[in-house]
């Protein structure tokens, strides 16, 4: 399975040049991958047991896809907006999201700490340079119109690196930095200050090792400059500027892409009974962007997104078994000092909840 997972993260790293040239979107790689590994879980010979519901999260992923299916069905009946297609995949994400979750109960604990574990996290980081560096040649080119490189798959090897192989963890940080992307900013953000909230007081600093360790990441700080800054200049930076000056939800709105009008659409037509129960699997909305009438089941807001889907309650009862997940693994992390196998889950699902923010992620990453 770990081989597989090394071969899924290269293969979706790489992958993500073709969408910069905008010969293909990567994303219909995922649509086939995604299902072929939950079938590879399910279907190859040995022991199933892990797939029956043992704990109360569990038990609260396998309602969500009943529930969606029920209400999605009634929907439809009653003649709201339905795809079969929407549906489809929203029954799929809900039960991947399971059976993934009950695989990760039955592992080892710590997974991280296995040797083939190391090699993925190394291959993705390869992979990342090996994509930006196809970049910038298509770039030099003229086939590049918008600079940009993928960066959530950097959160595997960046939150694994952390704790303690330094180096490597700033070398992911150039393609989380060259994306362009504000939740990949946000997503380090988190990991970083959830390894200081965990690491902080717990750890004596040996100064033979901070000093190389501190001109290293200036080092590695200049080459980051070096090799962003003309992109950043008309990419990423007037974007953070714009949102800090942004004084109207009207240029918040245009800063953000037009989210703020994806999430009023999102939930305009929907009554007071479907904000309590969502309007489950296969209900989708439209909304303008400009002169273009978008069609969408999903929100670039996890939160809203299970929210839309499953309703209001269910996406803040999910979201607080997150925050309590983070709050606990943080504790027992400063009282037991774990290690970097052990603190990997919980750097983790730190930026991945922090990503979600901005995209709709949390049903995509199998890990999450």
């Amino acid at each position: 399975m770990l081989g597989w997972l090394l071969a899924y993260n290269v293969v979706l790293q790489l992958a993500g040049v073709t969408r910069t040239i905008q010969i293909w979107d990567p994303v219909i790689l995922t649509q086939i991958l995604n299902p072929l590994t939950i079938l590879l879980l399910v279907l190859v010979p040995g022991d199933k047991s892990f797939l029956l519901p043992r704990g109360p999260m569990q038990a609260l992923l396998l309602a969500s896809v009943a529930f969606a299916a029920a209400v999605g069905l009634v929907g439809m009946l009653l003649g709201q907006a339905f795809s079969l297609r929407y549906a489809l995949s929203a029954l799929f994400n809900g039960a991947a999201a399971y059976v993934v979750y009950s695989l990760g109960r039955a592992l080892p604990s710590p997974i991280a700490g296995a040797p083939p574990f190391r090699l993925i996290a190394w291959a993705a980081l390869v992979a990342a340079f090996v994509s930006i560096t196809a970049v910038i040649v298509f770039d030099r080119l003229g086939f590049v119109q918008r600079f940009s490189a993928d960066a959530y798959n950097q959160l595997l090897p960046f939150a694994y690196f952390l704790p303690g192989t330094m180096l490597a963890a700033l070398a992911t940080l150039l393609p989380i930095i060259l994306s362009n992307k504000r939740g990949a900013i946000l997503m380090v953000i988190a990991v970083g200050a959830l390894f200081v909230a965990a690491r902080l007081g717990t750890t004596r600093i040996d100064p033979k090792r901070a000093i190389p360790l501190a001109l290293a990441a200036l080092a590695a700080g200049v080459v980051v400059l070096a090799v962003a800054a003309p992109h950043l200049q008309n990419t990423l930076w007037p974007r953070v500027v714009g949102f800090l000056q942004a004084s109207s939800l009207a240029e918040l709105d245009v800063v953000s892409g037009g989210r703020l009008a994806e999430l009023r659409a999102a939930f305009a037509d929907l009554s007071p009974i479907q904000f309590l129960l969502g309007g489950g699997a296969g209900y989708f909305y439209a909304w303008e962007y400009g002169t273009e009438v978008i069609l969408q089941h999903n929100v670039h807001f996890s939160p809203a997104t299970l929210a839309l889907r499953y309703g209001v309650p269910f996406a803040v009862v999910f979201y607080g078994v997150v925050g309590w997940v983070l709050l606990r693994g943080l504790i027992e992390a400063r009282l037991a000092r774990w290690d970097r196998a052990r603190l990997f889950p919980l750097l983790y699902v730190g930026g991945a909840a922090a990503y979600s923010l901005t995209a709709f992620s949390i049903h995509i990453d199998l890990f999450f």
